[in-house]
């Protein structure tokens, strides 16, 4: 399985990448810290999952997100965010998102999904 993680905080990138990996050794992971990044990660490694924070410096997460949906919609698309209200909830599912979490409370959540599209 290919996961990217597209975060700009550093150390949630290390800390998702090492719980992620323990999961499995099939497991090959990129990471990206603007959405511009992303996109290009995107084209060249072709994930079978994305996690994606909301927020940038660069641009809106959920344009990355409309940009998967778009042109790989078999993606499964994990949205995060330290902001949950209903409106980013909404957004993001209404442009296809998978999953919406927020990262200070349900942090633990992903990797249950992962383990679950593995099987």
């Amino acid at each position: 399985m290919k996961i990217l993680i597209a975060d700009d905080s550093e150390l949630l990138r290390k800390r998702l990448r090492k719980i992620i990996l323990l999961l499995s050794d099939r497991i090959e992971i990129k990471q990206a810290a603007t959405c511009k990044e992303a996109v290009s990660t995107l084209q060249a490694f072709n994930p079978d999952v994305a996690i994606l924070d909301i927020s940038f410096p660069d641009e809106s997460g959920i344009k990355v997100l409309q940009k998967i949906k778009k042109e790989m919609p078999r993606v499964v698309v994990i949205m995060l965010t330290n902001y949950p209200t209903d409106e980013f909830k909404k957004n993001c599912l209404e442009y296809g998102a998978d999953h919406f979490f927020d990262k200070s409370k349900d942090f633990r959540k992903i990797p249950i999904i992962l383990r679950d599209l593995l099987n």
